[in-house]
């Protein structure tokens, strides 16, 4: 390990520290077999507006940060993400959730060259991007970067600038989302971009179309310039029947994501209040102080979770439909929009369905913002079950996050 002198005395000496850091770094990510390497630096590096601290809170924060390094020694690869959550210097970052199984490597391949291809000409191309690789090479965050996928995918056209922090053999969106939810806590002026490799798992033509609408329209310049009243950009923005980007692909404002719960928190909460309500016979682990549900509230949750079916045949046993509900792996086709302050906008909004727009074609798509306005529903609103309506959504905005939508939200514009 460095030796690390006990105290800095002056921010000067913490600025040239720290670029001694920064640059090991740099020269460790060029080649990334020697990621054992990295056990010796600090897991997080200071940010730059902390140089300007008096030189008494500068000596506590290195402290502290030399602790966290001794504690992470024992996985390389933390110490890279962490050093990439801390450093960054750009205002946008990708986050890439790649999912490679074992029986289509060569089809998965395909999809991820194609996706990296467009980035390459896309208003995003000289943004980072960070990896999440989920290959049955990968063992937990060990021999990070030698594994023959991850060598073919670092050596893609339109890979540059990427890093690969981590690579499991099992796993799925929560590890990357989990990594993104962390990068806003250090950044929060920030936008962070998330992206996937849809298709790899479920290999169809209308997975092919969702997802090239989607990499078009998070990849635009009209989605990671829009600011003013829009926390949340995307190709298209569905209110019923729960609120999600079509294909879970999304621009976000870290200062919005930071108010979300952590991903797998998220997904814990949701299985453990339907194995409360009944819904499905979920459990998790136990809830926070913050989360409590009173008798009265777990009596109303049941009576609208149990309520009658609607007539639409579609609609029919929609509570039990746990995509619709978002428990286990698909709570994170609902998180990043499952707060109160959410603000979506999306950049396709009269988006009808994959088949509809492989007759118009997508290179006739042209991104134009829209904030989503108040009238745009389903036809079937009405006959959506009321667990889904304003009353179940209250509820559980309050279960989760002990808040409820402003009295001025758009949300009661369109929830009844």
């Amino acid at each position: 390990t460095d030796s690390f002198t006990p105290l800095i005395a002056t921010a000067h000496d913490l600025r040239a520290h720290q670029t001694r850091q920064l640059h090991q770094v740099h020269q460790l990510s060029k080649n990334t077999t020697q990621l054992e390497n990295l056990d010796h630096l600090s897991t997080r590096t200071m940010p730059q507006s902390s140089i300007r601290i008096e030189a008494a809170q500068s000596r506590t924060a290195f402290k502290s940060n030399t602790a966290k390094s001794s504690a992470n020694k024992q996985h390389p690869a933390n110490a890279m993400r962490q050093q990439l959550l801390a450093s960054s210097t750009s205002e946008s970052t990708i986050f890439y959730n790649i999912f490679i199984p074992p029986n289509q490597t060569e089809d998965a391949m395909k999809i991820v060259a194609e996706q990296l291809a467009f980035r390459q000409t896309s208003y995003l191309r000289d943004v980072p991007l960070h990896y999440v690789l989920i290959a049955p090479s990968g063992i937990d965050d060990t021999d990070t970067a030698t594994s023959d996928i991850a060598k073919r995918i670092q050596s893609m056209p339109g890979c540059e600038p990427c890093t690969m922090i981590r690579h499991v053999a099992d796993g799925n969106e929560e590890l990357t989302l989990t990594q993104l939810h962390e990068h806003c806590q250090h950044h929060p002026s920030h936008r962070v971009v998330y992206i996937h490799s849809k298709g790899t798992y479920h290999p169809t033509l209308s997975n092919d179309i969702l997802r090239r609408l989607s990499m078009r329209a998070v990849t635009s310049k009209q989605c990671n310039t829009a600011r003013s009243a829009c926390n949340v950009c995307s190709a298209h923005f569905s209110v019923y029947p729960f609120f999600t980007a079509t294909g879970n692909f999304f621009v976000a404002q870290c200062q919005y994501v930071q108010q979300l719960l952590p991903p797998t928190t998220y997904r814990q909460r949701k299985d453990y209040l339907h194995g409360m309500l009944g819904t499905f016979n979920t459990t998790s682990s136990p809830l926070s102080q913050n989360f409590t549900m009173t008798p009265q509230h777990l009596e109303k949750g049941k009576r609208l979770i149990h309520s009658s079916s609607p007539s639409a045949a579609f609609l029919q046993n929609s509570t039990r439909r746990k995509s619709w509900i978002g428990v286990g792996r698909n709570a994170m086709e609902h998180w990043v929009h499952s707060h109160p302050n959410v603000q979506p906008c999306d950049v396709h909004p009269t988006y009808r369905g994959a088949y509809v727009l492989l007759n118009r074609g997508i290179e006739k798509f042209r991104p134009t913002v829209l904030q989503v306005p108040s009238m745009r529903t389903s036809k079937h609103k009405a006959e959506f079950a009321p667990w889904f309506q304003l009353e179940g959504r209250l509820l559980e905005w309050e279960w989760m996050y002990n808040a409820v939508p402003n009295n001025d939200s758009w949300i009661y514009g369109v929830l009844r």
